[in-house]
């Protein structure tokens, strides 16, 4: 054993502490969450992705027959973004819709059409932290 810890410095540098990078500007942060969540759902969408949390999007029961539909959110971390003047979800008459409206929501995000909602709908600090 004693080899084994000796032997940790020539692979590399011994640290107290395992900090992870984060990114300072707290807009940048959450639009870079806001896309790979957003990817996240579309990846479980198209059937290629493990969904972990919580989901954007869910089927709406339909009769039999009929072409399923969705209901769909946006999110900034838990809060809702809105979608309207007092709208939070939207429905969509098929997967394909769905999938459009996740990747027209992360082309907006990239281009800072989204930025004033996640500047809303960003937590707020509490005193003294």
């Amino acid at each position: 054993m004693s080899n084994f810890l000796n032997s940790l410095q020539s692979l590399g540098k011994l640290t107290s502490s395992c900090k992870s990078p984060r990114i300072a500007d707290p807009l940048k942060r959450m639009k870079a969450n806001f896309i790979k969540r957003a990817q996240a759902q579309v990846n479980v969408i198209e059937g290629g992705g493990h969904h972990d949390g919580r989901s954007w999007f869910k089927s709406v029961d339909v009769a039999a027959g009929d072409d399923p539909r969705f209901i769909a959110c946006l999110r900034n971390g838990t809060r809702l973004l809105p979608l309207g003047e007092s709208t939070r979800y939207l429905e969509l008459k098929s997967k394909k819709f769905l999938v459009q409206f996740f990747q027209d929501a992360i082309a907006a995000c990239n281009s800072g059409e989204l930025d004033d909602l996640f500047l809303q709908t960003m937590p707020k600090r509490k005193a003294g932290a």
